[in-house]
């Protein structure tokens, strides 16, 4: 059985090595390889060229276009593979940069927390510090015959009436803090920030018709006006 497959083969092989290779000249340039044990078979216009028993040899300009053809294909491969990784080396790069971008950012915005948290607490100190032991020692300080009158706060402030939307609606963008007060009077509510560039204050207006008017001031200066309803 062996030996009737190892007959099939040699002849299969044979009736290979007997076929004539032709190539057309539309065809133009290109080489063929029929088999793996096979010489390769250079078409080149019409004529075909090959170590093959039987065809001619491939001239040496033959030999020579396929040398350049394939020097030029490797050279093509390395450059896309150089290009590759300076994309990829690129892309990493622009991660590292993005991830340091904001890890400064983040630590800029944590500093910046920080510092208003002081500021703030500079300003309004809490009621178990200083002020506590300022309070204990007048204590101890005083006579013992000292009579504390308790101070009668008056009437209560009478609270501030509704403002007319139109008049709301008069405020501008780049007006003064005391143009605001002029036209609008006090604030019903109002909320001061210290920031790096000046303070920053939030005047709350409630309308005649129950809406809200917030005007933001910067520096002085009306930045912002905003009336929900």
């Amino acid at each position: 059985m062996f030996r009737c497959a190892f007959l099939i083969l040699v002849s299969a092989a044979c009736l290979a090595a007997q076929i004539r290779w032709t190539c057309d000249p539309k065809d133009g340039k290109f080489v063929a390889t029929p088999c793996a044990a096979c010489q390769k078979f250079y078409c080149w216009d019409g004529q075909i060229f090959s170590e093959e028993r039987g065809y001619p040899p491939p001239p040496s300009y033959v030999l020579a276009y396929w040398e350049e053809v394939h020097r030029n294909s490797q050279q093509i491969r390395a450059d896309i593979d150089r290009r590759g990784k300076e994309l990829k080396e690129k892309v990493e790069k622009a991660k590292q940069e993005t991830a340091r971008l904001n890890q400064e950012r983040a630590q800029a915005h944590q500093e910046f927390m920080d510092d208003l948290h002081r500021r703030m607490n500079d300003m309004h100190p809490s009621s178990g510090g200083p002020r506590t032991a300022t309070t204990a020692s007048a204590r101890r300080v005083a006579p013992k015959d000292t009579v504390v009158v308790p101070v009668d706060p008056g009437p209560a402030a009478p609270a501030l009436p509704p403002i007319s939307r139109v008049k709301a609606e008069e405020i501008r963008v780049g007006m003064d803090r005391d143009a605001v007060e002029a036209l609008l009077g006090k604030p019903h509510s109002a909320i001061s920030i210290p920031d790096e560039d000046g303070l920053v204050e939030s005047f709350t207006y409630l309308l005649d018709d129950q809406a809200t008017a917030r005007v933001r001031i910067e520096q002085g200066k009306v930045v912002s006006v905003k009336i929900s309803n």
